[in-house]
């Protein structure tokens, strides 16, 4: 039984997607608060909520997928452990 892992971890680096996912972030927490109900000034107010709950739900997936970032991190951390173990074997 083969236990090297076959994941190719070189072409995209998990840093590179994190560092894009915080740029989008920092993008739609500016447009989620100039839309807020609270301080937009929109002369239609359902177009605006859902602009809100469109920004929302983009902030939702980017703190999803910097969840997914560190379990990539975890589990490549894990790959790398096993492959030491088994070379000192």
């Amino acid at each position: 039984m083969n236990k090297n892992p076959t994941t190719d971890y070189s072409e995209v680096s998990v840093s590179e997607i994190r560092q894009q996912l915080n740029y989008a972030q920092v993008i739609c927490e500016e447009l989620f608060n100039s839309f807020a109900p609270e301080k937009a000034v929109c002369r239609c107010k359902c177009n605006r909520n859902i602009i809100a709950t469109k920004l929302s739900m983009v902030l939702d997936f980017i703190f999803e997928a910097k969840s997914w970032c560190a379990l990539l991190e975890m589990n490549r951390g894990f790959a790398e452990k096993l492959n030491n173990e088994e070379e000192e074997i």
